[in-house]
């Protein structure tokens, strides 16, 4: 069982991330990076940094032909361990996003706020970013305001003609959150072909708090 220590729970809890001693075995990088490859070359249409729903196998309704490897990383227990001792254990997927930057000519990521664009409500997420290349200062590293989470404002952002998200990524909420289908990005757009409507989540782990998130939508015949 993978689990966070005392410190890096503290750590996540103040300054809204951590960065766990926690890695994957050199398998599950193999598989991920094999797979990140076949996703690229099944996708030809679309930007490598705009891969979302990846987890959903096949052509997904947000434009994408996603892989099941990203699905089976999302249900790794050992990263639903972690997730749990940050959100609690009442665990939901609601989405994954693969974002690749291609050197030279990739996408620069402005700073955002997420929350704009996601229809969860209360607002309580945890997002585990996945690396399968080194990343640096010198090639475009992730980079956070410790701390900005605490004040719970969502602050008004300046929009350009494109507005990217964020890294590779899986997304989890608490069971005590609704994914509310009729909610909307905050300017209508997020510069990624997103379908909340139909968008399937899945109860990982306990159950929802809430009563109300449909976890019938979206979700295809075996």
């Amino acid at each position: 069982m993978a689990s966070l220590s005392d410190q890096e729970i503290r750590h996540y809890r103040e300054r809204g991330y951590v960065v766990p001693q926690f890695r994957l075995d050199d398998a599950w990088v193999s598989r991920l990076q094999d797979a990140l490859n076949t996703l690229i070359r099944n996708n030809p249409g679309v930007r490598p940094e705009k891969l979302v729903s990846a987890h959903i196998e096949g052509q997904n309704d947000e434009g994408v032909r996603g892989s099941r490897d990203f699905f089976d990383l999302a249900m790794n227990p050992d990263i639903i361990d972690l997730v749990a001792q940050a959100i609690g254990p009442d665990v939901i997927l609601w989405g994954c996003h693969v974002f690749c930057k291609p050197a030279g000519e990739g996408y620069e990521t402005p700073w955002h706020q997420d929350g704009h664009y996601w229809p969860i409500r209360p607002l309580a997420n945890c997002t585990v970013w996945v690396a399968l290349e080194p990343s640096t200062r010198e090639n475009g590293c992730l980079r956070v305001i410790p701390g900005s989470h605490t004040d719970k404002k969502l602050h008004p952002h300046l929009h350009e003609d494109r507005t990217d998200l964020t890294l590779k990524a899986l997304r989890y909420m608490p069971g005590t959150s609704l994914f509310d289908r009729s909610l909307r990005p905050a300017d209508g757009k997020t510069g990624v072909a997103v379908s909340f409507a139909t968008r399937p989540p899945w109860l990982l782990r306990g159950e929802d708090k809430t009563g109300r998130n449909d976890f019938a939508v979206g979700h295809r015949d075996a």
